[in-house]
């Protein structure tokens, strides 16, 4: 019978048939996401395995590089053309200090800091492990010198300053204006540079005639008329620009061979393309 009382039964009873129909659902779908692909399962034991494994060597590695055996013993310093810089100044531009851990120092900084001294024209660091630093260094050469207020500022062949003495160098002077501010460690102007790559055409050219051993110095204040004094034989030779310049130097060649008992001015800044002829005037 379809009493009030009935259908209240009824539903209840439908209320409840679905409320157990969603618990199994969820329960399903529970179970359903509790189960996992065995391979997947696997794959992320061994992810996080090995992320525990990496972590552990790479722990023990600083340990094992930060450990005593890694501490410098010896610095060693090698130094090609040396005349002028010496190890134990390299080693305390280096900044290294025995004891020191090999790598909590950095090999640029080496280099840098060895550089600072203007002879230094290139450094190379290498660790020797466990416990060693090996220094070789490549050292610039005077080849000139600037005579100013009563100093000798020591160049080398691509316009490096490198010293300022009261001696003078057994070298080439180079006389004349010059531009660049003379401190240790700069180098010459362009103006200055551009007549310096002269003055090395120049004795390149000496040197084939076999005379540059004579030359005392050079005056580059004007660059269309450079002078070579050869102060031991008396002559002065006015080269003016580079232009042809080993035709010139093979003309002074011969007139300091037929001059050689006079003292005086040898002329080749002389157009020899329209014929004009070098010459020798003596010193009266």
């Amino acid at each position: 019978k379809n009493t009030p009382k009935n259908k209240e039964k009824i539903k209840k009873r439908k209320n409840k048939k679905r409320s157990n129909n969603n618990k199994s659902q969820v329960n399903k779908k529970k179970k359903v996401k509790r189960k996992m692909n065995p391979k997947i399962k696997k794959k992320i034991i061994v992810f996080f395995i090995s992320v525990i494994v990496t972590v552990a060597l790479i722990a023990g590695a600083i340990a094992f590089i930060k450990s005593s055996i890694f501490n410098i013993k010896q610095i060693s310093v090698k130094i090609e053309n040396n005349k002028v810089i010496t190890e134990s100044k390299i080693i305390d531009l280096s900044e290294i200090i025995v004891g020191q851990n090999i790598y909590s120092i950095k090999k640029n900084d080496i280099i840098k800091n060895v550089k600072r001294d203007p002879y230094v024209e290139s450094v190379k660091v290498k660790r020797c492990l466990p416990n060693k630093f090996e220094i070789k260094i490549e050292e610039r050469s005077v080849k000139f010198q600037i005579e100013a207020d009563g100093q000798y500022i020591y160049i080398d062949n691509q316009g490096y300053i490198l010293e300022q003495n009261t001696n003078p160098q057994d070298c080439i002077i180079l006389k004349g204006n010059i531009a660049s501010e003379l401190t240790p460690g700069n180098r010459l102007e362009k103006a200055d540079l551009d007549k310096l790559s002269d003055v090395l055409k120049i004795l390149q050219e000496a040197e084939n005639n076999e005379i540059r051993n004579l030359i005392s110095s050079i005056d580059i204040t004007d660059k269309n008329d450079y002078l070579i004094n050869f102060d031991t034989i008396g002559k002065i030779a006015h080269i003016g620009n580079i232009s042809s310049i080993n035709d010139k130097m093979t003309y002074v060649k011969k007139i300091l061979d037929v001059e050689s008992n006079y003292e005086g001015e040898i002329f080749v800044n002389v157009d020899l393309n329209k014929g004009e002829y070098p010459y020798f005037r003596e010193k009266v």
